[in-house]
This record gives C-alpha cells, structure tokens and sequence, in this order.
C-alpha cells in the first residue's frame, strides 16, 4: 500500500489523492502520516498539494449535497449539536455502529490528510494554501454529523488550526466549539474539558448579545450543572472564565447555580463555591459587582432566613468559597461588608430558627472584622461578638448549645495542657445536662486517643467522663466488668490507662478485683482475640494489680488466683515482650522464679528448633520473660550441659541454641539486652565453631544447618555496628579499630572455612583455559542431550540416623551454606572495608560460583533427581545469591576510583554470573534459570559495567590495561560465549545441524533474555555499545588464534547484527 502511494505521490499531487480516498482511514494513516511528513519545504508538493486538496474537499462535499438531494426530508428538521452525540451514544450500546460508506471515507481521508499537513513537523506546508478545504469542512460539519469519525477528525484539525494560531482560526470556531462542547457533556471524559479549558479563549469571539448565540449559551450552561466539569480542575477554571464573557451569561449562571443549592450535594456545592471565588478574582469591576451585591449577598441572607438547617448547610458550603480564602486580599473586607449588618441584626431577632442560622454563619465568619478598621473599633466589634455568643449559651434553645459546643471540639487536641485540661472540664461540666451528649462535643475516638496518650491530669478527668458508660457504679458488678471488657477491647490501650485510674475515679477496689479475674480469663488460650487485644488486657490486669495489692486482704486474693498453672498459659498467651513484662510484674517473686525456671527449660530443649515453628512461639515467649525480668544472661547457664547422645542430637540443640541466638537479635530490644550480655564474648567463641563445623561437615552430614552461620556473622556485624555508634556518641576511638579487626578475623573465618568447603586455593582463582572450558561445555551439552538414555544412580552415603543422604541433597546443603556466606560478604561490605578485603570478596565469590557450577557439572548424566522441597531451596537461594552477588559488583564499582580502580575480580565474577546460568539452564531447566535472570534484571547496568570494566580502564590508563584484559580472558575464557556463538549459528543456519546422536542445540531463553536486557539498555549510548563489543571481538581473536572459526562468525555475528546494529545503521555499514 506505501509503496503504491509513494508511486502516486511522485507523480502528481492530484494522482495521491485519488489513490488515498480509494483506501480506508484505519489501514492507510500510518502510510499517509509517514509519507506527507516525509514531504520538504523545496519540494513542489508543498505548494501543488495543499491547492488539490482544497480542490478534492469542495468536490466531495459539493458531490455529498448532490447525493442528499433527492432524499431529503423537508419536515426533518437539523437536530442542535446538544442532542447528536446523545443519540449517537444510546445506538452504539444497542447496536454496532455501521460501517461508512464510500463517500463518508472518502471525507475522512481528506481531513486526515488536511491534518497531517497542517501538523508536519518541518511547517512544509503554507496555512493559507489550503485554508479552504479546512473552512469548508468545518462550515459542512452539521451536514457530516452522521459520520462521528469524521466529526471527530474535523475537530481535532479546527482544535490544532487554533492552537497553532494559524491564518482564518477566527472562522474555524463557530461550528466546532459546539461540537467540541457537546462531546465533552455527552462523553464525560475528563480528555475533553482539558481540550474545551485549552480552547477557552476561542470563545471571546462570540457575541453573547446576539439572539443567534442561545444554542451555544445553552450548551454552556450545561457545562455549570455537568459534574464532570465541576469535579475537574480545569473544569472549575473554564467555569470561572466564563464569569467574564458576558454579564448577561454571568446572571444566567448564578441563576443556575442559586437553583442548585436547594438539591446539590456536598462535593457540588464546594465546587460551586470555588468556581464563584475564582470567577470574582478575576471579574471586571461591572461584573465583580453583580456577584458581590446579586448573588453573595442573597446567599447570605438565605443562610440567616433559611427554612431549614440543611437548606442554611447548603449555603454556607457556597459561601465556604469565599470564607476559606479570607487570607486573600479583598476577600475579609468583601464578607464584613455583606454579612455585618445581617448576622448582628439576627442574633437578636425573636425567632430562634433565625438566630440559629446566624449563629452558624457567626461561627464560620469568626472573628467578624472590618480589616481597614482601627485597633480600637477591631477589639469593640470583638467583644461584641462574645457578648452575643455568651449571651446564646443561656439561651432558653437547646439547639444553641449543639451549635457552639462542637465547634470547640478541637481543643481537646490543643498543644497547651490548660486548654486541654479546661476543655476535659467542660466535658464533665455538660455531661449531666439533659439530652445532651458529650460525644457530641468530641467525638469518642479522640477521647480514647487523648486518654491513651495524654498526661496524667488530663487522662484522669477523662476517666472520670467515661466511668458512667464504661464502669458504671450503678449497674452489677458484672455488667461492668462486661462493659470495661469492651473498652480495652476496642481500645486496648486506652483501656489499660482507664483501669489505671479506675480506683482514683471511684471505683470499688472489690469491683477492681473482679474485673482482674474477667480479664485474666478472658486471656487464658483458647481466644478469639488479636494480639493488641491481648496485650492491652494484660496491661489493664496489671495496672489494676499494681492498685489492688497495696491492700493485704486483695493481694493475698490476686496470689491464690494467678496460681502457677495459671502463669504458664499467661506466658504462652503473651504475644509481645512487654505484655509478658505486664504478667512478671504482677505476679510475686516467688512466682517468678518458678516461671524462670521453666522458661529455661524450654531455652535448653532445642534440638530441631530451627523447623518446628510451634516451639520457636513458646521459646519467643520464654525470651520475652527473661527480658522483662532482666535476666537474659541466665538463660544461657545451663545449656551444654545436658549428656551427649550423639553427633548429629548435640548439634541440633547447638544448632537451636544459635536459632535463638539470630531470633533474639532481630528486634531492637533483646538486641540490646544480647549486645550487654556478659556471655557475649563466649557466645561469639562458640557460634564461632558451630560455624565452622557447620560448613565443612555440610558435605558429609544432612543435619548441617545455615543458622549457626548467619548467627555468628550476623552477631559480629551487630557487634561492630554497637560499638561504632557508641564511639561516635562519645566521640572516642578507642575499641573501633579493635572491633574491626574482629569483624575482618570473622569474615577471614568464614572465607577461609568456605574455601575449604569449595576446594580451591586462593579463594577462588581456578584455572580454566580455553580448551577446557570448551570441553567442559560441549560435554555439559552433550550430557543433557543423553539424560534419559543412560540412567544411573546417584552416590550416595547413609547419615548417622539411617537416612541417605544423596549428591542432591548434598548440593542444594551447599548453597545454602555458600548463600549465607555470601550475605555477610555483602553486609560487610556495605560498611566499607579496604581494597584488598573487597578484592578477596569478590574472588571468593567467584569461587563459589565455580564450585557450584562444577558440582553440577560432575553429577550423573541423568536429570538431576531433587525433591521438590529441596529444589525450591536450590532456586530460591540461587536468587538470593544471584541479588547479593549483583550488590556485591554495585559496592565495587561505587568504591572504584582512579587511584583504586576496580579489580579485575569484578569483571571475572560477571562473567562467572553468566556462566552460572548457562549450567542452571542445562542441568535444571530453562525456567528456574529465569528466576535468576528475574533476580539480576534490576541490577544490569551494574553487571554490564563489570563485565567491560577493564575496557573502560583501557580509555583512563592506556594499552597496558587492554593488553592485560585479553591475556585474562585468554585464561579464563568465558562458558557464555562459547554458548552464545553457537545459539548465533544456530539461528543463522536454514538447516537445523545435527551431530552424530541428532539431538538438537540448545536454545538458551534465559540467556537470550539477559543479553536482549543488556543489548537494550545500551541502545542509548553508542560509546557503551562499542566497549561492550569490544568482549566479542577479544573473544574471536582467541577463536582465531585456537582456529575456532565457529567461535569467531558466531560472536560476530552478534556483534554486527544485535549489538551494534543502531550504531552501525547510523553510519551506513548495514
């Protein structure tokens, strides 16, 4: 189709568009678009087309009214622009709108066309050329009306002929504005009042005045009653424009929006008001006038002599416009003036209706003040105003106390405690007055909040509010205890603070007693209740236990009922520590050492804490009771003493032990209490060997565990982080560099034990060379190719309980342990160590990435046989690992300078990332290798930084670098590129190759899809895009020089085609 209209265009102007009215608007406007904007200044098309143009318009509407003609109906009379849209809009939900006709697309693409003229981009084309088509589409446009594309297409040209100021945009208007405004009324897309605000100036080229503008004020007067136009800021801004266009348009609309008051709604009648203030703003003097004296002042009035209260409401929410932006210059002036000598007046007139309405109004104006007036007549008008409302407190009207008291509501939440203090007072003052609710006043949840949180002054008059409704001493016992049960309930802290002043505020101390038995019972599991629920209960208990044992005869009662078995179930029950610091604090000490004991029995008896989550709640319960008795120390005394049994038993209860040790240093308050612990040192020493033995037995033993491990490394960070925020507090620095050091001997402690587990020296320097990487590669293709066809079992060694402990098992124990490792490394680097310790970081992990890919690489042929569960742990730290990896790489190149550049370590732990995904894609699968490339897509650019970061050295250092990067790759040859070229052959072949078994190559997704990410991100930037090319081309010199030739075109190939293809469109080399 391009091609044919391209053909056309060349050769004349009349020719292209006879062959575009022949098509569609759907199929040919991407094709008009390209080619029209395609069109130069110098070329004759710019002048021949436009004339055409006009030309082929006049034709086709004259052709149009000829086809009319014979079918028109003399008594159907032209529908006014309100009512099209409307119509049209209730056929298109019943029926599907009809396909155009021939005549009707042929329209379409002329104003398509016109539009595509008007708006190219180099402004080839001269306005006045084709004006005329433009004028007569638009003075046809209620002839065409049947055609809403059409419509639609013709207002969008008028709209931009505007907008663009063209020649003749006064004459494009009067058809299209109404058209445009009735869209935006039918339609109810916020997209049209902004294209109707846009327009808004358009409209200063009507003549109000003149009788043949009624349709167009009509359809503005739509818009003043349109909630679309009223809920929009630039619906309220052209609302307010209009104000200005014409005082009789102006009296016609506060007409319309004085008949809406009676029946409009909240958020209506606001919008009312700020459309009003904005349209006064602006108004001239004549017009500002009609709405100060015909309008504001009427609503004023109305609010005073109102029939009702929410007809008064009404007005006052109109008038809300004005009153909220007094601050505004003019604005206090104005409402003294229009309500000064109403309100006055009314206050004092017989009937009380009046002078409520005046009280509310008094009350939304307060203070009422001329701003031009003196000091002197300020503070007279002043005490006028407190005479009058002091005067209406002792009304004989009820109503005025419901119309004054809420509007103090507020002071219960004042910053001073006297007023606070004073308006609590005069809560207690009104409560008994006959029906008349304080709540009223300030409504219940700031009470309950001011009484959870408030001083002791003021909590305790409001205690004394409540004590009616919450802890009646009139009811039964029961129905107190009941009510007071609701209170914490639905405010548990709240409620807590109101049995603390119970007893002050006249309650019983027999009553209390109940109440405490009511509370304890209602804790005692099972419940139904959420953990602030039972937090605040306990709290309640206590606090009425902290006033009932100053008593004998009570304190020996609340002894006998907390019995020991009753302390037990409150400990289990106790979600928080603090809640658990509630029971120890209202039991004896006696008591307390019993529940001691038996917390330290559930501390000791840890073995397989780490996966029985029941016993990890009860063993939290029993940290908290040592936390809220101070004695985090003791529950460490007797653990190893219990007789060893076995290997595998004496490490579950270390490994429980350390369980606890990482719970405990979650939280900020037993964090605290473990880093003051005396056993602190100790406790470090023995995770320090559990750690160890840990990761190297992990191998030979299943019951290895991650925990011992990250509750070491997790302890000295913490260790380390304590101790600096001290010195910097006492700015000292006499243990920080001690304490680093400790910091460096752990993470030493854990490399060095990881390396052991990894089998290599150095930390991770292995030496792949090119051969044996691609051998290892072509075998690791091959394997897979033959998993099914050799089957084999797995090694495997029995554990010291009988079961047996595979090679999968045994792998997936591995990066766990390696996963762990690998969150101190970044943890610790994130407080930023020296160069060299980040260096050894980033080799060992690219140590362990070669470990792992090596172990999956010696595992039987078959399919790797995981469990299920111990698959998704592989997966799921892979990405954890993958994300700590990336950070890692992210630390490094933040740290790097020109006097520190970044290490060569990064770039090989890049390409070890890549690597690693290529053995995840060819032992486990294609999709959990995509997990990975999900976890590492946030962190590409860093990635894509690393793997050319020796090239970017080369531009800051000189040739030795780059001479030194190829040597390095030469070595360590990267397994992706490998990959990659072949995937490159494959997709360039039309053949598919096949090898002597005629299996087929694998296609790689996940590493397609980390390149095609990679590929993307340097579109932006040719010069990244070139240094990224720049590990292709060095890996096809290796190809050349071990005459790899498959390695060289495939690596090309990818260069030319994917990496650098923008860049090298651009300069003409494809």
């Amino acid at each position: 189709m391009e091609k044919r209209l391209r053909s056309s265009l060349q050769s004349s102007a009349e020719e292209f568009l006879s062959s575009a009215t022949k098509l569609s608007l759907k199929s040919s406007k991407p094709s008009l678009k390209s080619l029209i904007h395609k069109i130069k200044l110098s070329s004759d098309l710019s002048s021949s087309l436009p004339t055409s143009l006009s030309l082929s318009i006049s034709d086709a509407i004259h052709s149009f009214h000829t086809l009319l003609q014979p079918n028109r109906n003399p008594r159907t009379p032209r529908s006014p622009p309100t009512k099209r849209p409307r119509r049209s809009r209730r056929s298109s939900k019943t029926r599907p709108e009809p396909d155009p006709n021939p005549e009707e697309e042929k329209h379409q693409i002329l104003a398509c066309i016109a539009h595509l003229c008007a708006a190219h981009p180099a402004k080839a084309f001269s306005p006045e050329d084709f004006l005329p088509g433009v004028q007569a589409l638009h003075d046809n446009l209620i002839v065409l009306e049947s055609d809403s594309t059409l419509v639609s297409l013709i207002e969008n040209l008028c709209e931009h002929w505007w907008k663009e100021e063209f020649p003749g945009r006064e004459s494009l208007i009067s058809q299209s504005l109404p058209f445009l405004l009735s869209r935006s009324l039918t339609l109810n897309k916020k997209a049209d009042v902004h294209r109707v605000y846009a327009l808004r100036e358009a409209f200063t080229c009507f003549d109000f005045e003149d009788e043949s503008i009624e349709d167009l004020k009509l359809l503005l007067i739509r818009c003043v009653i349109s909630p679309l136009f009223l809920k929009t800021e630039e619906g309220r801004k052209f609302l307010a424009f209009l104000f200005g266009l014409s005082s009789q348009l102006l009296k016609e609309i506060l007409a319309v929006i004085k008949s809406q008051i009676p029946f409009g709604r909240k958020s209506m009648l606001e919008a009312y008001g700020d459309v009003v203030f904005r349209g006064w703003k602006v108004a001239e003097e004549e017009l500002r006038s009609e709405i100060e004296n015909g309008f504001l002042q009427v609503l004023i009035e109305g609010a005073v002599h109102a029939s009702s209260g929410s007809f008064a409401a009404s007005i006052r929410r109109v008038l809300g416009g004005f009153i909220n932006q007094r601050t505004t210059a003019g604005v206090e002036k104005l409402l003294f003036r229009l309500s000064e000598p109403v309100i006055f007046r009314s206050l004092q007139v017989a009937n009380s209706n009046v002078r409520q309405n005046a009280l509310h109004l008094l009350l939304d104006l307060f203070p009422l003040e001329d701003p031009d007036s003196t000091k002197e007549v300020k503070d007279s008008l002043l005490d006028k105003q407190f005479f009058l409302l002091g005067k209406l407190l002792v009304d004989d009207c009820p109503e005025f106390l419901n119309v004054l008291l809420p509007r103090l509501g507020h002071l219960m939440m004042d910053n001073v405690l006297s007023v606070r203090v004073a308006m609590a007072d005069l809560l207690l003052l009104i409560r008994d007055i006959q029906n008349f609710q304080f709540h009223k006043v300030v409504k219940l949840d700031v009470l309950l909040s001011t009484l959870e949180n408030d001083r002791p002054q003021v909590a305790q008059k409001i205690t004394r509010l409540l004590m009616p409704s919450y802890f009646p001493l009139k009811e039964t016992v029961q129905t107190a205890c009941n009510r007071c049960s609701t209170l914490v309930k639905r405010s548990p802290m709240a409620g807590a603070r109101f049995c603390e002043f119970a007893a002050s505020q006249g309650a019983s101390l027999k009553s209390l007693m109940e109440l405490v038995r009511v509370m304890i019972t209602l804790v005692l599991p099972p419940n139904n209740l959420d953990e602030q629920q039972v937090e605040g209960l306990l709290r309640s208990s206590s606090n009425l236990c902290n006033t009932l044992v100053s008593e004998p005869v009570f304190k020996k009662s609340l002894k006998e009922f907390l019995d020991g078995e009753k302390l037990k179930c409150l400990i289990a029950a106790a979600p928080t520590g603090p809640a658990q610091s509630c029971i120890a604090s209202t039991v004896s000490p006696d008591d307390v050492a019993g529940l001691l004991d038996e917390c330290m029995h559930l501390v000791t008896d840890c073995s397989g804490l780490s996966k029985n989550v029941e016993k990890q709640a009860e063993v939290r319960s029993a940290h908290n009771m040592f936390l809220s008795c101070d004695a985090i120390d003791a529950q460490w005394k007797n653990v190893g003493r219990k007789k060893v049994t076995s290997f595998e038993e004496d490490y579950s209860v270390a490994a429980g032990i350390a369980w606890q040790i990482r719970d405990l240093l979650v939280s900020v308050n037993s964090r605290k209490a473990v880093l003051g612990s005396q056993t602190l040192e100790s406790l470090l020493i023995c995770l320090k060997v559990i750690s160890e033995v840990s990761i190297l037995q992990c191998m030979q033993y299943e019951c290895m565990d991650t925990f011992p491990v990250s509750a070491y490394t997790i302890l000295a960070l913490h260790m380390y982080l304590q101790n600096v925020s001290s010195n910097m507090n006492d700015r000292t620095d006499s243990s920080g560099s001690a304490l680093q050091i400790e910091l460096e001997q752990a993470l030493d402690h854990v490399l060095n034990c990881t390396a052991k587990l990894c089998g290599v020296g150095d930390y991770g320097q292995s030496s792949r060379v090119h051969s044996e990487s691609k051998h290892t590669s072509d075998e690791s293709v091959s394997r897979r190719e033959k998993r099914h066809r050799e089957p084999q079992t797995h090694a495997s060694i029995p554990s010291d309980s009988g079961n047996v402990y595979t090679e999968p098992k045994k792998l997936a124990n591995k990066v766990k342990m390696l996963t762990a490792v690998q969150r101190f490394m970044v943890d610790a680097a994130t407080i930023g160590f020296s160069p060299q310790t980040q260096e050894r970081c980033l080799r060992s992990t690219s140590g362990y990435i070669r470990c792992v890919i090596s172990t999956l690489e010696q595992q039987p042929r078959e399919q790797i046989d995981f469990e299920e569960e111990d698959l998704k742990d592989v997966i799921l730290c892979m990405k954890s690992s993958f994300t700590y990896v990336a950070k890692l790489l992210n630390l490094a190149l933040n740290n790097a300078t020109e006097a520190s550049p970044l290490p060569v370590e990064a770039s090989d732990l890049a390409n070890d990332m890549l690597d690693l995904i290529i053995s995840i894609e060819l032992y486990l699968g294609s999709t959990y290798a995509g997990h990975l490339v999900a976890a590492v897509k946030p962190w590409v650019p860093d990635l894509i930084l690393a793997l050319v970061s020796g090239y970017i050295m080369k531009q800051i250092m000189g040739e030795e670098t780059q001479t030194s990067t190829a040597d390095h790759i030469r070595v360590h040859f990267p397994t992706w590129l490998l990959i990659l070229a072949k995937t490159e052959l494959s997709e360039a072949s039309e053949v598919q190759p096949e090898d002597e078994g005629g299996s087929e190559i694998e296609e790689f997704p996940a590493l397609k899809k980390i390149l095609t990410m990679i590929v993307t991100l340097l579109k932006a930037n040719v010069s990244m895009q070139g240094v990224f090319g720049a590990i292709f081309m060095i890996g096809a010199v290796v190809g050349l020089e071990k005459k790899n030739f498959g390695l060289v075109l495939g690596l090309l190939r990818f260069v030319c085609l994917k990496n650098c293809a923008g860049m090298m469109t651009k300069s003409g080399v494809i």
